[in-house]
């Protein structure tokens, strides 16, 4: 995203056949502007308006798209693991992967993720096989700069011999802090699994704050 800074008077010809521009702010002879690709503004350049802007002229044309997306991010939580009538809390830290599609409102895809936690100084490690799908409050589309919503995954997480089944949903807020193609996602999170470990029923439910990179194309 490309911000400058119009006066009055100014000197130089843009094509107007090729390049325009839009206006997202202004104050008086000032104003906050967006070029398109093709054209790279240098500080201290002035540029002369010549006519309107051009017919179909979109933000989104201005900016690289957000078709798909890849998600990596890491996770530390707090876990509560009940096996029968015995139950232990547990810190852990996860690591997750995922590619998207975004259709602004709404993005999904599948998801991968491994988790390592402790109790005392025995530790384990599971990995986590599932899909996703966040909801958005604000349209994710080229040139949006804060994206907050919910989302909600489910999956099954394998334990040496041991497999569960279970879901989770998290707040997040994107901010594309980088450029447009690349946010900071965070997230407050919270999943329930459950299976078997020979004829006694496992239950995990664990709570988190989660910090990652997303990048569009």
């Amino acid at each position: 995203m490309l911000f400058v800074v119009l006066n009055a008077g100014v000197a130089q010809a843009m094509e107007s056949t090729t390049k325009t521009i839009r206006v997202v702010k202004s104050k008086g002879q000032r104003a906050l502007v967006i070029f398109p690709n093709s054209v790279a503004p240098q500080t201290g350049e002035t540029y002369r308006i010549i006519d309107s802007f051009e017919e179909g002229w979109s933000e989104e044309s201005a900016f690289p798209q957000r078709n798909y997306t890849i998600d990596l991010s890491s996770q530390v939580g707090r876990s509560s693991t009940t096996a029968g009538s015995t139950s232990v809390a547990t810190t852990g830290l996860a690591f997750d992967a995922r590619f998207g599609l975004n259709w602004q409102n709404i993005e999904l895809g599948p998801a991968v993720s491994i988790l390592y936690a402790g109790v005392g100084t025995t530790s384990t490690s599971v990995i986590g096989f599932g899909g996703f799908v966040d909801f958005n409050f604000i349209e994710n589309r080229p040139g949006t700069f804060f994206v907050p919503g919910v989302g909600v995954n489910a999956g099954v997480k394998i334990q040496s011999s041991t497999m569960s089944f279970g879901a989770g949903a998290d707040l997040f807020l994107k901010v594309f802090v980088f450029d447009n193609a690349t946010a900071l996602k965070i997230a407050l999170l919270g999943d329930y699994y459950s299976g078997k470990v020979g004829a006694v029923n496992v239950a995990s439910m664990t709570l988190g704050l989660g910090l990652g990179l997303q990048v569009y194309f």
